[in-house]
């Protein structure tokens, strides 16, 4: 009897963990999506397809490629299995050079815009499969079980977290700070762990004013699920982000800390010793135990100045309680955290709104933290063009792939592509 593996972790499956059974059309596929990006090259002098050097980038980084220079490497060592899907041949290999110039003249605002375009619709028709599953499921227990009352509607809500992401690797050469670095603004699906849009920061603006320029790009393109939660930290506590996001139908969520001296002191001189606590949640991991005890509360005429802030609905109050594993009990750090958002009390259980800013977390954890360790982004030192912002790009297609095939280890499915030259393009040709 062979011994049992003395690794914990699973190696990725070459088969998707969602079974759709050709439910989806495949003439929508990420492959047919890359061919659609239009070719930014003039059209004279022209060898290679475009499409070709935009695929052979993409399987390039699903095995973790990290710069112009493995993309070519890659390249090279494809096998002609291939290169004969992506119409090349051996000897017609775009050259390092070709891939550096052809990347850094892509104009990012639309590849983004395609890709994310192909994706609202992958995470749509899969929804609409899950739905129909699920109504089947309850069809069936309706017949065999006595009918019972339904639970509160709305138990789950989707969230969108925007955070931004500076690219420290592609600041120029003769800068003396990070203000001509490359600044991402992400909004990410943190059900699927997949981004839905990304936005260049120019450097003499911030991330406040793209918040609301994000939004409603990717609201008139139908890239938002219907009545998402935009979540976001504190320094996009802001009443015309709040306002835009709550004219488009759309809810959220946002952290109050000093930026905002009136609405926070409103926040902290409500009676919350007299609120009891709504939600409570205890945790244990990465050597500590932590408590997290969530008080809500309706926001009315009688709070008063609360009132100045658009759409607000719900006061939240989370006081998290941190001790070491070999700590006394006494020796607790306590942080309180206020937090507004436009979704009403009264209509979601509390651990839903308990939830919202720690489910913001995950575009740091799921996104920023997996570029920055699985691509070691931040010592890339592409800048000339719009090479950082597209490879950031690539970086970002790469983990939605992997995520949509159930994928949750980013490092480790990369390695796992690495080992078989066949994956990446197997991979590309099972997102249809």
């Amino acid at each position: 009897m062979p011994a049992a593996p003395s690794c914990p972790i699973t190696l990725p499956a070459d088969t998707p963990a969602l079974d759709l059974k050709g439910a989806l059309d495949p003439t929508s596929g990420l492959l047919a999506t890359l061919a659609q990006v239009p070719d930014p090259r003039a059209r004279r002098g022209v060898r290679h397809r475009f499409f070709t050097v935009l695929a052979l980038a993409v399987m390039a980084v699903l095995t973790g490629a990290r710069g112009y220079t493995a993309i070519w490497r890659w390249s090279v060592q494809a096998l002609p299995e291939t290169l004969h899907a992506l119409d090349c041949h051996r000897s017609t290999i775009p050259s390092e050079s070709t891939f550096r110039r052809t990347l850094q003249a892509l104009d990012p605002d639309e590849f983004t815009l395609i890709v994310s375009t192909w994706l609202a619709a992958h995470l749509n028709r899969i929804e609409e499969l899950h739905q129909h599953r699920q109504a089947r499921l309850r069809a069936a227990e309706t017949f065999i079980n006595s009918p019972d009352t339904c639970g509160p509607k709305n138990s789950t809500v989707c969230v969108i977290a925007i955070d931004g992401k500076t690219v420290r690797g592609s600041r120029s050469a003769n800068a003396s700070d990070e203000r001509s670095s490359t600044h991402l603004l992400a909004a990410f699906h943190t059900d699927t762990a997949t981004v839905l849009g990304q936005q260049v920061v120019d450097a003499k603006t911030n991330e406040i004013t793209h918040l609301p320029t994000l939004v409603t790009s990717m609201h008139e393109r139908d890239l938002l699920p219907a009545g998402a939660v935009i979540t976001a930290d504190a320094l996009h506590t802001q009443r015309e982000s709040a306002r835009t996001i709550t004219n488009l139908g759309l809810h959220y969520a946002f952290t109050v800390k000093r930026n905002q001296p009136k609405l926070h002191d409103h926040l902290t001189a409500l009676p919350w010793g007299k609120i009891p606590v709504a939600h409570s949640r205890t945790e244990r991991g990465h050597g500590r135990i932590e408590e997290r005890h969530t008080a809500l509360a309706t926001i009315s005429d009688a709070l008063g100045g609360l009132l100045d802030f658009p759409g607000a609905r719900t006061a939240m109050r989370i006081v998290r309680r941190r001790r070491g594993l070999h700590q006394r009990p006494g020796q607790d750090s306590v942080e309180i955290v206020y937090a507004i958002t436009s979704l009403p009390m009264a209509e979601f259980q509390p651990d839903v709104l308990a939830g919202l800013i720690r489910r913001h977390w995950a575009v740091e954890n799921q996104l920023h933290y997996v570029r920055d360790t699985a691509f070691d982004e931040d010592r890339c030192r592409a800048r000339t063009g719009q090479g950082a912002t597209v490879l950031a790009c690539l970086r970002n297609l790469a983990i939605t792939a992997l995520r949509l095939l159930g994928q949750r280890n980013i490092r480790a499915a990369l390695e796992h592509h690495s080992y078989d030259r066949t994956r990446p393009l197997r991979t590309l040709q099972r997102l249809s």
